[in-house]
């Protein structure tokens, strides 16, 4: 219909292409939707979408070869917390893990002994 349309499309999936959260897939499912009930065009809608998720890669390609190893370091506003979390999920993972190592050693009477090894 207008080409604000089509152009909030192609932001949208360009951002999602980038890898960043955003309303990328329900904007398709949305143009999808209107291009089926001929509000939108078929094509153009594809065309629009293909274009946005092929440049919108690229660009977070770039970025990420660009710098991204100093945007993963950056610990941010809430860096304390996610470390403090990832520490707390390392030693709950730990504690599963030892658990179930003892269960699988423990036999039931009469019960073969593990292979050696």
């Amino acid at each position: 219909m207008s080409l604000s349309e089509y152009i909030l499309l192609f932001v949208f999936v360009a951002i999602m292409g980038a890898g960043i959260p955003g309303p990328g897939d329900a904007s398709l499912i949305a143009a999808g939707t209107l291009a089926g009930e001929g509000r939108l065009n078929v094509g153009v809608v594809l065309a629009t979408a293909m274009v946005a998720w092929m440049l919108g890669s690229v660009a977070g390609y770039e970025v990420g070869v660009r710098g991204g190893r100093r945007l993963l370091d950056h610990p941010g506003r809430l860096g304390v917390v996610v470390i403090v979390a990832i520490g707390l999920g390392a030693r709950a993972g730990l504690s599963a893990w030892r658990a179930s190592r003892q269960r699988r050693t423990a036999r039931a009477p009469g019960a073969a002994a593990p292979p050696a090894g």
